[in-house]
């Protein structure tokens, strides 16, 4: 990501849409803390009605009046973090609780004697450090809060009779003292916030980042198992169905054409399919040189993978036909079905892998198969029997494998739903060792 510059005192991010992203991100972590804060500020501001009693027994019930509307005010903040209100609206009323214990203060430091009036005074340096500290407020408006504070003591001085000029000055002192401290804690604190937001938010874009390049590599599913396990992961699946394409007279295509153009067309042609495996939920293994390799049924079980595979091969083959005035290049396609194995392979450049008859069979049905055609084995027309249309090809000799009885997939029939008839290798023939000889 790219560097992100922060105003030095305005503390803003110069990227606009970065700026509402924090405030927003703000908005909802600081939720509680901000709800913690009213609730405390509330039963401190109201725990003091004892100094009430103490030091103005006569005003006693006058001054606990005023600290049970401050009270209300302060709930009434509270309320509103519980709305579904955006930042400023909850600033308004966070400041108006400060601002109206701040007035309480005031007020009753007017109505009490000079004597006890000083003893009030340091309320007001604890609401100004609650301003800039407690309430998660922006450093500007806990600044402009606190200096509000600041000016309405200076008011109030002014307006009491026989106040020293020291003493003036000597509250003016403490409370600029308080509002730079303030300030400084304010300014740290939303500093300190933005910097944590970044690293969370750089933290969260590489890991999203790596995760997508995993996904690109392996299936989502064994993924997420990599995240938690240790060491291989391999398993086994008693049936699946894997479908192989590759490309016809690629050799002369990779001969004539120049680099730049033959690459073009591998990456349009595999993209394609991989448009389509997505569609029909298949999982892609890999390509090899002009082969695509895909498979049903693996990593997640499924009881349709054959339907799977045939509706995703008769997609790529109408695919291929409609791109032919284009790209002049014809496919064959082999599927097989049985039981598989599939692991992770590999340590730096993390491969998954399929093994088993299926995988050496279905490269066998394509590589004996008939362009434009998608060849499949009697288990696998045993599966897709009464959903799709399949004409017999007769016995072929396959290497490795022998004679073998084979179908061509013709299409998918009309009204027929999207589950298997039954368990593919239900009936079949028995499959031979597929080791090439």
């Amino acid at each position: 990501m790219d560097a992100v510059r922060i105003g030095t005192f305005s503390l803003r991010f110069e990227d606009p849409d970065l700026e509402t992203e924090f405030w927003r991100d703000h908005l909802r972590d600081s939720r509680w803390q901000v709800r913690f804060a009213l609730v405390v500020a509330t039963i401190v501001y109201g725990s003091f009605a004892w100094l009430d009693v103490w030091l103005a027994p006569d005003l006693a019930e006058v001054f606990i009046t005023i600290r049970i509307l401050v009270a209300g005010v302060f709930g009434l903040a509270l309320a509103i973090t519980f709305a579904p209100v955006g930042l400023t609206t909850r600033e308004v009323f966070v400041c108006l609780a400060i601002l109206a214990s701040a007035a309480g203060i005031l007020r009753m430091m007017e109505l009490a004697t000079a004597v006890v009036s000083v003893r009030y005074f340091a309320g007001l340096l604890l609401v100004i450090l609650a301003a800039h500290s407690m309430f998660r407020l922006r450093f500007q408006t806990a600044l402009l809060v606190s200096l509000l504070v600041a000016a309405a003591w200076g008011v109030h001085s002014t307006r009491r009779e026989a106040v020293a000029w020291w003493e003036f000055l000597n509250g003016q002192f403490f409370l600029v003292a308080a509002v730079i401290l303030g300030m400084f804690a304010s300014y740290s604190i939303e500093r300190f916030a933005r910097r944590g937001w970044l690293a969370q938010r750089e933290t969260e874009y590489e890991r999203e980042r790596s995760e997508r390049v995993l996904l690109n590599v392996l299936p989502a599913a064994v993924a997420e198992r990599l995240k938690d396990v240790d060491g291989p992961i391999a398993e086994a699946f008693t049936d699946a169905t894997v479908l192989f394409v590759d490309l016809v007279d690629f050799t002369r295509l990779s001969s004539t054409l120049e680099p730049s153009r033959l690459v073009g067309l591998m990456n349009r042609l595999f993209t394609e399919f991989d448009r389509i495996a997505e569609t029909h939920e298949i999982e892609k293994i890999g390509t090899s040189g002009d082969s695509y390799l895909a498979v049903a049924g693996v990593p997640i079980r499924t009881d349709d993978h054959a339907e799977r595979i045939a509706d995703a091969a008769l997609a790529i083959r109408d695919r291929v036909d409609a791109l032919r005035e284009d790209l002049d290049v014809q496919v064959r396609i082999g599927i097989a079905t049985g039981p598989l194995v599939a692991g992770v392979i590999g340590e730096k450049k993390l491969y998954y892998d399929i093994w088993g008859d299926p995988v050496t069979i279905a490269s066998r049905m394509q590589a004996h198969g008939v362009p434009g055609e998608i060849q499949v084995t009697r288990l696998v027309r045993d599966a897709l029997e009464g959903s799709f249309e399949l004409e017999e090809r007769g016995e072929i000799d396959i290497k490795g494998v022998g004679q073998m009885r084979t179908w061509l997939l013709v299409a998918r029939r009309t009204g027929s739903g999207s589950s298997a008839t039954g368990p593919a290798g239900a009936s079949g023939e028995p499959i031979a060792d597929p080791t090439p000889q």
